[in-house]
């Protein structure tokens, strides 16, 4: 005679059955089992302590299966701390980086115009040069004219520096000056 247990309903989840009510299961079947063995023993008048060795087995294989239990747990517990702190690392990495840009950004809007107006500075004081550079030049054409006056003004970046250059004394037959200009009679 073949024992037919009752088919017990067992959730389900993505590869298959859930474990827990799979050994749930498995566990009250060989509970009954041994029930009916031990049932069975007695009344065939077989010693008890006979069947003491299946007993520890079974209680083996379902401290094994608790370990087993126990440890998937852990690793799926580990795993998902592990991607949990990846997860934060990520968003902490994020942020950092949004603040050094905004760091950035807010840095170059002071420079910005900062940098426009020293430009705007440099180049007014560019064209006053050239501005002064031709009236001087037309200044000494018009004295050259009269009494063949020599100058070379030569504007660099140095002068632009240091001081002023000092225009020469009238009167004066070789007068020397500043590096950035030379006057000569002729």
């Amino acid at each position: 005679m073949a024992l037919h247990p009752p088919r017990a309903p067992f959730g389900r989840r993505l590869f298959g059955y859930r474990r827990a009510d799979v050994d749930d299961a498995l566990d009250r079947h060989r509970r009954e089992i041994a029930t009916l063995r031990s049932e069975l023993d007695h009344l065939r008048g077989v010693d008890p302590f006979a069947a003491i060795g299946a007993d520890v087995a079974g209680m083996l294989r379902a401290l094994a299966d608790s370990v087993g239990q126990t440890r998937e747990r852990a690793e799926r517990e580990a795993a998902g701390i592990v991607a949990d702190a990846l997860t934060e690392a990520d968003r902490i990495t994020a942020d950092a980086e949004a603040f050094a840009e905004s760091v950035i950004d807010e840095m170059l809007h002071d420079v910005e115009p900062r940098l426009d107006r020293a430009n705007a500075a440099r180049h007014r004081v560019a064209r006053a040069l050239v501005d002064v550079q031709a009236a001087v030049t037309t200044a000494l054409e018009a004295v050259g004219a009269a009494g063949e006056i020599h100058l070379d003004l030569t504007v660099s970046e140095a002068a632009l520096d240091g001081p002023a250059p000092v225009a020469p004394e009238n009167g004066s037959a070789n007068g020397s000056t500043p590096a950035s200009s030379a006057v000569t009679a002729g």
